[in-house]
């Protein structure tokens, strides 16, 4: 006792803790998924509509909403493709149908509108997640990891708070290109046919206790969630050009986060021969982002592909996932970083740790 600090207190591990039940949870009664389905009838090219009432008494946990597509690919007067066609679906269908998502809680649209939410979904899977949870259950909607050398051959949704009921919510999902979507061998031309589409929504039964505290405080104040907004900006650099200076990227609120792609421009455009998701180094030698005057990171990325010199560049993609020196796998290797995964990725906001 004579070496314990003057300034430390004195604790109980919870082995000695022998007269104390674990606490019960009752707040919430019963979990249900409900299936709903497409507001109008499926037609090709159409947008997905669904609509999720906020009648009744049952909340919504929109963090588990499932879309459930099943589609097909046919020729381009619709009838059914030959056997050993050399034809299939780009990476992740369920997220590469669908190049704009738009999310309306009552009168309020709280998505932006853009048409790279392909490219926003696979780059979360990509830096969120390890290859045992996307080898397993993100194979359901269709991602299979590509060889780095073999590729040219919601926002709600996320918050951990259940919507209160009384709120309704609206979904469009914009198809994507068929050119897009599809790579083939040959010069016949192809589209991908949905045959039927439902929304699969987290009910949950609160109890009446819970759902009368919620009533009262809503008398005095707003039910409060929070949204990560993503932005997604597209800029083409003339070919040929050796220099690309990109001012004023954001004007007002700043992201705390930027991920940078580059990409040949007839993937991104569509094109049946492209594989959209092969991001290329294209042997870019300096990289720097500036904010209010301070470069990031302090020291530019210079890095050097030809030689495979870009460790530093590889271990900020490590940094800004919150994976480096933690026991967490990434999906993307260093040799894969060089092959089709390139993403340069700096992290700048306050309080926050900036990148090497």
């Amino acid at each position: 006792m004579a070496f314990i600090h003057e300034a430390s207190e004195e604790c109980v591990k919870s082995e000695l803790d022998l007269f104390q039940l674990a606490p019960t949870q009752t707040s919430i009664e019963n979990c249900t998924y409900i299936k709903i389905p497409p507001l109008s009838a499926l037609t090709p090219n159409a947008p997905l509509e669904f609509f999720i009432t906020g009648h009744g008494e049952h909340y919504r946990d929109l963090n588990n909403t499932l879309l459930y597509v099943s589609c097909k690919i046919v020729k381009a007067d619709g009838t059914d493709i030959n056997d050993g066609a050399r034809v299939s679906l780009v990476n992740y269908p369920i997220t590469l149908l669908f190049n704009q998502v738009h999310v309306t809680l009552g009168d309020r649209v709280i998505t932006q509108s853009h048409h790279c939410y392909a490219y926003r979904a696979l780059i979360e899977l990509i830096l969120n997640y390890g290859g045992d949870a996307l080898g397993t259950q993100f194979s359901a909607g269709g991602f299979y990891k590509d060889d780095a050398t073999l590729m040219e051959n919601a926002l709600l949704t996320a918050a951990d708070k259940l919507l209160i009921n009384g709120v309704d919510v609206s979904i469009k999902l914009s198809r994507s290109k068929n050119e897009f979507c599809l790579m083939r061998d040959g010069n016949e031309n192809y589209n991908v046919q949905i045959l039927g589409a439902s929304l699969f929504v987290k009910h949950v039964k609160v109890s009446p206790g819970v759902r009368l505290g919620h009533a009262e405080a809503l008398l005095t104040s707003n039910a409060k969630y929070h949204i990560d907004r993503v932005g997604m900006k597209v800029y083409s650099i003339p070919a040929g050009s050796l220099v690309c200076n990109q001012e004023n990227l954001f004007l007002g609120q700043l992201p705390k986060q930027l991920v940078i792609g580059f990409m040949d421009n007839a993937a991104f455009s569509s094109n049946y021969e492209r594989n959209p998701f092969n991001f290329q180094q294209y042997n870019v030698i300096f990289c720097a982002l500036y904010c209010d005057g301070e470069q990031i990171p302090a020291e530019p990325l210079q890095p050097d592909y030809e030689h495979n010199l870009f460790v530093r560049e590889y271990m900020q993609l490590l940094q800004t996932s919150c994976k480096s020196m933690k026991d967490r796998s990434v999906l993307i290797n260093r040799e894969e970083f060089n092959n089709g995964y390139t993403d340069n990725i700096s992290q700048y906001a306050n309080g926050v740790e900036k990148p090497l």
